[in-house]
C-alpha cells in the first residue's frame, strides 16, 4: 500500500462535475508519474482529493496533460466512459487548447520569421523531460511568420501626430488601413479554406493583398534542416530584404524522382504531376476548386496505387488469389473513368463494385476527416445517387444498399445521432432523367 505524501501538490480547482475535474497546475508539477522516485505529482495529489470517489469506482485519466515546466489548465476524467468520451472528441478535431506566452517588452521590428527546426530533446541528449522540444537541426521545420502591418499604421497615426499632422485626419487614415487589413486577412482567411469555385476576381484581389510589402531582417535559412535547405539554392539576400506578403519561391517546390513514378507494367492510367509536392503560396491559395493542389490529389490517389503494388507482391493462398482486385479497384467507375487503370465496367466483378459503393458510403460519412465535416444520410445517398446516374456505381447493387437497409444499420452503429434523418428509399430507386444536349 502506498505511504502517506509528504506534502500534497498544490492546484486549485477550477470546475468540477460527477464525470470530470478541471484545475489549474502551477509551474513545477509533474501530471504523473515518471519514475518511482518522482515528488509527489498531480495525480497524485487528485487520488488525495478525490480518494472517496476512487474507492467508490472512479478511475482517472489526464485529458490536457501539460510538461512540468507549464502552467495552465489541466482536465481530467473521472471514469473510464467520460475518458473515452473526450478522447473521441479529440480525435475529431472538436477539442481545443490555447497556449499563451509572457513576454517582456515590445518587438522591436515590424515583422520577422520565426524559423527553427524542432525536436524531442531526449531524441539526441539527455534530458530530464524527454519529450521537451528544442531547436535542432534535425528535428521538423517550424516556421512562423509574425506580420505585424496594423502596427505599422498605428505607429505612422502616432508619429504623424507628433510631427504636427492633423490628428482627425491621421486617425481616419490609421482606421481606414485597419478596416482593410481586417477584410483582407478575412479574405485570405477564407481562401485558404477553399470552395467550389475560386474565379479570376477572386485571384486578383488576393495577388493585390499578396503585393504588399514586409521586412525582412533575419536570415530565412539559419536553423533550417538539411532537406529544406537543399532547396535554398540561390545566393544569400542582403539584409534588410523587402519581401511580399504571399509568394510562390522556388524553394517551396519539392522535385519528385523517377524512383516515385509507378513502374508502366502496372498499367497505371494516373497522370503524375512533374513535383512531388508544391508548398507555394499563391499557388495554394488559388486553387481553382476545393482546396488540394493537383501534388496533392495525386498523392491521395496514390493510396491505392501503394495497395496495388504491396497487394500483387504476396504470395496469397488460392481462396486469398483476388485479394488485390478487390482492394484495388473501389475507385475505378462503371465508365471508365476511374482510378487507376480507368478499368472499364467488363472489367469490373462484383465484390469489386459492391466495395465501390462501401467506400464512397464510408468516406461521405466519416466524422474524422479534417478536411470536411460530415454528412447526414440523406445526403449520402443523394450523392450516390447522383453516382448512379452518371455510370460510376452499379445502379442494381446500389438498389440492393437501400432495399436491404445496410445504410441504416451501418447508421445506427457508426454514425451520430444528428446525422441519422429521414430516407425516402423509394425516391432514391428512380434514376434521374437523362440529360441531352
Amino acid at each position: 500500500m502506498k505511504g502517506p505524501l509528504l506534502f500534497n501538490p498544490r492546484f486549485t480547482v477550477v470546475a468540477e462535475s460527477a464525470d470530470w475535474i478541471v484545475v489549474d497546475k502551477p509551474a513545477h508539477l509533474l501530471c504523473h508519474p515518471t519514475n518511482p522516485n518522482n515528488p509527489p505529482t498531480l495525480l497524485d495529489g487528485l487520488q488525495g482529493l478525490l480518494a472517496f470517489d476512487l474507492a467508490n469506482g472512479a478511475t482517472l485519466s489526464i485529458i490536457t496533460r501539460l510538461d512540468r515546466d507549464t502552467s495552465g489548465l489541466v482536465l481530467v476524467a473521472k471514469n473510464a466512459h467520460t475518458a473515452r468520451h473526450f478522447g473521441k472528441i479529440m480525435e475529431r478535431g472538436e477539442f481545443y487548447k490555447t497556449y499563451l506566452a509572457l513576454v517582456r517588452g515590445w518587438p522591436r521590428e515590424d515583422s520577422w520569421t520565426i524559423d527553427g527546426p524542432i525536436l524531442r530533446k531526449g531524441e539526441i541528449a539527455e534530458s530530464p523531460i524527454w519529450v521537451k522540444q528544442m531547436v535542432h537541426p534535425a528535428g521538423k521545420p517550424c516556421r512562423t511568420r509574425f506580420e505585424v502591418l496594423l502596427r505599422d499604421a498605428r505607429i505612422a497615426w502616432l508619429e504623424g501626430v507628433i510631427n504636427g499632422g492633423d490628428p482627425a485626419e491621421l486617425e481616419a487614415t490609421y482606421l481606414q488601413r485597419q478596416s482593410q487589413l481586417q477584410a483582407d486577412f478575412a479574405f485570405v482567411a477564407d481562401c485558404n479554406l477553399g470552395g467550389e469555385f475560386f474565379g479570376p476576381d477572386k485571384v486578383e484581389r488576393l495577388r493585390a493583398i499578396a503585393s504588399q510589402s514586409w521586412q525582412r531582417h533575419f536570415d530565412n535559412r539559419l536553423g533550417l534542416a538539411w532537406e529544406e535547405l537543399s532547396r535554398h539554392t540561390g545566393p544569400a539576400q542582403e539584409l534588410p530584404v523587402q519581401e511580399p506578403l504571399l509568394a510562390d519561391h522556388a524553394w517551396h517546390v519539392i522535385s519528385r524522382h523517377s524512383d516515385q513514378i509507378p513502374a508502366a507494367s502496372y498499367g497505371f492510367k494516373l497522370e503524375v504531376p512533374e513535383h512531388l509536392y508544391n508548398l507555394g503560396e499563391m499557388y495554394n491559395l488559388t486553387i481553382s476548386r476545393g482546396t488540394l493542389t493537383n501534388e496533392e490529389r495525386y498523392k491521395i490517389n496514390e493510396h491505392i496505387v501503394q495497395t496495388i503494388m504491396m497487394l500483387e507482391t504476396l504470395p496469397f493462398p488460392a481462396n486469398l488469389s483476388r485479394v488485390a482486385e478487390y482492394a484495388g479497384t473501389h475507385h475505378e467507375t462503371l465508365d471508365g473513368k476511374g482510378y487507376p487503370r480507368r478499368l472499364t465496367a467488363d472489367e469490373l466483378s462484383v465484390p469489386s463494385r459492391i466495395m465501390a459503393i462501401a467506400d464512397i458510403f464510408e468516406a461521405l460519412t466519416a466524422s474524422d476527416r479534417p478536411y470536411k465535416k460530415a454528412k447526414t444520410l440523406s445526403e449520402c445517398l443523394t450523392i450516390l445517387a447522383g453516382f448512379r446516374d452518371r455510370q460510376h456505381i452499379d445502379a442494381d447493387l446500389f438498389a440492393l444498399f437501400l432495399r436491404s437497409g445496410v445504410y441504416r444499420t451501418y447508421a445506427e452503429r457508426y454514425l451520430k445521432p444528428e446525422q441519422i434523418d429521414a430516407v425516402d428509399v423509394e425516391s432514391y430507386l428512380v434514376p434521374a432523367p437523362a440529360r441531352h444536349g
